[in-house]
């Protein structure tokens, strides 16, 4: 569904917690059609059970933040200009993300090696 998805979404609310999962490529792919990103909770009973009686990556601690921009997106949806201009500054910032720059970074920072130089 995600290839039809992608391109509706105007934003992505996606909620990931600190080792357990990744949203950044979902959150790449809705960018790179125009949605602006964000992240949001759930309302299903079983998560929010988890997270009053054990929140052991203290999600909650961030909930007023997450409402505050709630309210931020609330407006800035109302200002179409506003929204057009941010949606469209989020599309050409998106270089950053590319593969040759996390592989790289991934060889410098995690695996410590160099490239090699391959002459053709």
């Amino acid at each position: 569904m995600a290839p039809a998805l992608y391109p509706a979404a105007a934003l992505s609310e996606q909620f990931s917690t600190a080792g357990k999962e990744a949203n950044g490529t979902g959150n790449m792919k809705f960018s790179f059609n125009g949605a602006l990103a964000g992240d949001a909770a759930s309302l299903f009973r079983p998560l929010v059970d988890n997270l009053l009686y054990d929140d052991h990556f203290l999600v909650l601690a961030d909930c007023q933040a997450y409402v505050d921009c709630q309210e931020q997106v609330t407006a800035l949806w109302r200002d179409p200009p506003a929204w057009t201009r941010k949606s469209i500054l989020n599309v050409a910032r998106m270089g950053k993300f590319s593969s040759d720059r996390s592989i790289r970074d991934y060889c410098e920072q995690v695996w410590r090696v160099q490239p090699l130089r391959v002459d053709t």
